[in-house]
């Protein structure tokens, strides 16, 4: 009766989205806008383990994603616009004979307001998300809390011309369970920002700033003001070859707490200087990798992607690299507990699960942004209730640099395709602490200057010199840190196909704990004496003194590339370093690679890799220590018509004598590209020898586009798994229906 009853009401819910965009399709012109994108899959599959119990399971799903929007211009300079999107999942399985049902709701609405013109523009917005779940298991159904976020803001921009521009925003968010007995929380912010150039080169602004945080179960009532203010000049003199800029930005935060109940708990952001991200490649650990800058990653945009992907889709494709997200901060005397990992999207509980599972989530601190060293996590990974974020725990830590590193999701997690990319958006670093210790009034003021200039001597060899200057200081007293740096460089051209350069630099600083001096030095000639050919040899060196000790660095690197024929393109590199930490523990390091590219045909391409890495610690009392790894990889890829193509490729990586191997295949069959109804035959293979795993996936697909805005997939898999632990064998039919409206 229960599924029957399901069937009904989706079968109605369904009917109804139907009705809406019929109707939405006869006012198109008054701008509405929709979408039903209903999909169902079903399968089985059969476990059995080393000991040989079996499991078999049963199982089907139906989500259905409706769309509906609307805009309308109410009058020249005033928009209205709202959407509406509700996403609906049922499913049963029944394992080994015991039967569950599962049925998740998700209601998003959104409205906005907006107008205005050059001088003047304003918006309102409201959103309200609601989401429900419910489980039956034997007979038992339970239900998870109906969880509930609304937000109201209102947002003003006013421009006058040669005066200061003016940026005002005010707003509510909510966040509460149905009954209010798991979060009741409400946030009241306001801004105010203005931004004046009274001439170019200065530059002006300044900002008031109250929120007021109230967790209304646990009985936490704060109030944080911020007032900052900013002066820049930036200019450039003879002739643009002296560039200058300095600025001057000073900061007050107060907060005042009072609580009234227990358990509750305050956070504080701490505001990076830059934020930083790696995608690892083969020599590269999360122990010892250089990170690049990533400003978007701590910018404060919630919703934008930042360039890392965590979607199944990367992992199909064989991308199971590590991800490194990290920031940069302004001291070592700044405390951090807590990461916040925001991405663009909820998640299914599956999901969730594999992805906050122990393990899957590592970090690391860092002094230099080279050498890395493991911090704990102290508790377990968790997704927001109200937030699309993880939320990732471990031990008060004060350090210059801080990362999270975490790989892709594993494919079979789940059937979802909007699993298949998962965008990272911010990283947050927060200070978590109980309420009780907030209690009362904080204040915090602070001021930066920062400085930089660069004069270049000679414009035909970029010989220049240049120098930066960063201080940081607490009114009221308290530690002043500081950063200078002074270097000169040149990058002259010797003849025609020869360059050299060389660049030195020393920085002196103090960071909080102590003076840090550092000397770096490198030169680098590199030689191409026709376009497919070249090569480059380079040195560089680090000496520090710091309070831990003296350390040293010195290190040679070389490479070659070669393009010897039309479709066949050689490379390689190799470097070679000594150095001494500051305990005085010596090490010693080697590097190499070579690459090579085949294309025989314009239809086939063929690549091959090869990297090996060797290091050494020895000295300062402690037992020496060798670790070298291996790797040599190859690839090939033929698609003789557009109609098939075929791909694979096999890895060789050998890590302190111990082997491994890993291959992979994939074939595809496409009979009608381009056409309205295309069949697509897929078949990939992967093994590994380190873990005795193999994984095998092949069956047909299909999508019938029967208009511009109208197809149908269908897709029938047939997947594998075999390993020492356990063999699985399952089957799934996959079919899909989207429908828009414009």
């Amino acid at each position: 009766m229960r599924r029957r009853l399901t069937q009904l009401r989706t079968a109605a819910a369904a009917l109804g989205f139907a009705t809406a965009l019929a109707v939405a399709s006869d006012a198109r012109a008054d701008g509405f806008s929709g979408s039903a994108e209903p999909q169902y899959s079903a399968g089985e599959s059969h476990t059995k383990d080393q000991s040989g119990a079996t499991q078999d399971t049963r199982f089907w799903m139906l989500d259905q994603r409706y769309r509906l929007s609307f805009n309308r211009d109410l009058f020249p300079s005033l928009r209205l616009g709202a959407d509406a999107s509700y996403d609906w999942g049922i499913g049963n399985s029944i394992t080994n004979g015991v039967a569950s049902d599962a049925d998740t709701r998700r209601l998003t609405l959104n409205g906005r307001l907006t107008g205005g013109n050059d001088l003047l523009s304003y918006g309102l917005n409201y959103s309200r998300s609601q989401l429900s779940s419910e489980t039956t298991s034997e007979g038992k159904t339970s239900s998870s809390p109906t969880l509930i976020s609304e937000n109201l803001i209102l947002n003003a921009n006013l421009r006058p011309a040669d005066l200061p521009q003016l940026m005002f925003f005010a707003g509510r968010s909510w966040a509460y369970d149905l009954d209010r007995k798991v979060s009741d929380q409400t946030n009241d912010s306001a801004q105010l920002q203005a931004h004046y150039v009274p001439t170019p080169p200065v530059d002006l602004i300044g900002s008031f700033r109250v929120d007021h945080p109230v967790d209304h179960l646990n009985g936490t009532d704060s109030v944080a003001t911020t007032e900052s203010g900013r002066v820049s000049y930036s200019d450039s003199f003879y002739e643009k070859r002296l560039p200058v800029y300095v600025s001057y930005a000073a900061t007050h935060i107060g907060v005042d707490t009072q609580v009234h109940g227990t358990g509750g708990t305050v956070a504080t952001l701490r505001t990076p200087t830059a934020g930083l991200s790696a995608v690892e490649a083969f020599p590269d650990t999360p122990q010892r990798i250089t990170l690049g800058q990533n400003p978007a990653l701590v910018d404060g945009n919630l919703t934008a992607g930042v360039g890392i992907d965590l979607g199944f889709a990367r992992t199909a494709a064989g991308d199971t690299h590590f991800r490194d997200l990290g920031a940069q901060l302004p001291d070592l005397l700044t405390s951090v507990n807590t990461f916040y990992v925001w991405i663009d999207r909820p998640l299914a509980p599956e999901v969730v699960t594999a992805m906050g599972a122990a393990g899957a989530w590592t970090v690391y601190r860092s002094d230099d942004n080279l050498t890395w060293s493991q911090v704990p996590i102290v508790a377990p990974v968790v997704f927001g209730l109200f937030n699309d974020r993880f939320e990732i725990t471990i031990p008060e830590t004060q350090a210059r640099y801080l990362k999270v590193v975490t790989r892709p999701l594993a494919t079979g997690i789940t059937t979802d395709d909007r699993a298949a990319s998962i965008l990272v958006t911010e990283l947050q670093l927060v200070l978590v602490v109980p309420a009780e210790a907030a209690k009362g009034h904080t204040s915090n003021a602070s001021g930066q200057l920062n400085g930089a200039a660069k004069y270049v001597i000679d414009p035909s060899t970029s010989f220049a010199a240049d120098t930066a200057l960063s201080v940081t200081h607490r009114f009221g007293g308290g530690p002043v840190t500081y950063a200078v740096v002074n270097g000169i460089g040149a990058a002259p051209r010797l003849n025609e196909i020869t360059t050299l350069s060389a660049r030195g630099e020393w920085s002196d600083a103090d960071f909080g704990q102590g003076r840090d001096d550092q000397l770096r030095w490198g030169a680098n000639l590199a030689v191409d004496p026709i376009p497919t050919l070249g090569s480059s040899l380079g040195y560089s060196g680090i000496w520090r003194h710091s309070a831990l000790g003296i350390a040293y660095t010195n290190s040679m690197i070389g490479g070659v590339r070669a393009d010897l024929y039309e479709g066949i393109s050689v490379g390689g590199t190799g470097s070679y370093g000594v150095g001494r930490a500051e305990t005085g523990q010596d090490t010693t390091s080697a590097n190499a690679s070579a690459t090579a590219t085949f294309v025989p045909h314009k239809t086939m391409t063929t690549a091959g890799t090869y990297g090996y890495t060797w290091s050494r610690r020895t000295g300062a009392g402690l037992p020496e220590s060798t670790s070298s790894s291996q790797n040599l990889e190859g690839t090939a890829a033929w698609s003789p018509i557009h109609a098939l193509y075929l791909s694979g490729g096999i890895a060789r990586l050998i890590t302190n004598n111990v082997p491994q191997t890993t291959g992979s295949f994939a074939a595809g069959v496409s009979p009608f590209p381009g056409a309205n109804l295309q069949l697509r035959f897929q078949y990939a293979e992967r093994f590994d020898t380190a873990t005795h795993l193999r994984t095998r996936n092949y069956g047909p697909s299909a999508r019938w586009t029967v208009l511009p805005t109208l197809y149908v997939d269908v897709s029938y898999t047939d997947a594998q798994s075999f390993s020492d632990a356990e063999d699985t064998k399952s089957r799934i039919f996959f079919a899909r229906l989207f429908w828009a409206v414009r």
